[in-house]
């Protein structure tokens, strides 16, 4: 394979809180981490671009000072830690219809689902009302808006089926092809644990 340049993030889940009046249904913050080259992104070794000298007064910096907004993302900040990137960073806000006490990102996982050699972020809402949801986000809509200063920066799942091919929703089915109702959603909690198989490129929830 060639070797291609990709770009490097970290997700931070906070499936619960009281800060966020407007959402209390749980969040994902995105940021990035510098560049790196690899002719094998998910299995071979990451090789990085961005000097490793410019991490103190970039990227660190988003996390070390920031008071991790719920209605925000989080900007590396620059020129020793005053002025904030016009990019570097997401914010993916929960479906508050879901359930505010969805515990959204309580699991999450990193693979390629689509087989495009970027790897795609999984996020889980095990206790998301009709019995849990999985959440896929594209992993090169990802690395385009982390890097791109006109890119998107915050991702609301309010309407995830007019948000684009770049997000998948998944929910459960009883084995008789029905949805959980109500009353018994609570025993499904989909997504509580997630599994990939690298071999063959399976998700398993």
């Amino acid at each position: 394979n060639d070797t291609d340049t990709y770009s490097g993030w970290l997700a931070i889940a906070q499936p619960n809180t009281s800060n966020a009046i407007s959402d209390p249904a749980g969040r994902v913050w995105i940021q990035y981490t510098g560049d790196f080259t690899s002719d094998d992104p998910g299995h071979a070794v990451h090789q990085a671009v961005s000097n490793p000298e410019q991490a103190p007064i970039t990227w660190l910096n988003a996390l070390a000072n920031s008071n991790f907004s719920p209605d925000s993302a989080n900007l590396p900040l620059l020129n020793d830690a005053l002025y904030p990137s016009s990019s570097g960073g997401l914010l993916i806000q929960a479906d508050p219809t879901a359930g505010w006490g969805q515990n959204f990102g309580q699991t999450m996982q990193v693979a390629d689902i689509d087989g495009d050699g970027v790897a795609d972020l999984i996020i889980s809402a095990p206790s998301a009302n009709d019995g849990g949801k999985v959440v896929i986000i594209d992993g090169q809509w990802i690395q385009d808006n982390l890097t791109n200063a006109a890119g998107s920066r915050i991702l609301n799942l309010a309407n995830p089926s007019n948000l684009g091919p770049y997000v998948t929703v998944l929910s459960p089915f009883k084995a008789d092809g029905t949805n959980y109702a109500d009353d018994d959603a609570s025993q499904a909690a989909f997504g509580w644990a997630l599994a990939v198989d690298e071999t063959t490129g399976t998700l398993w929830i």
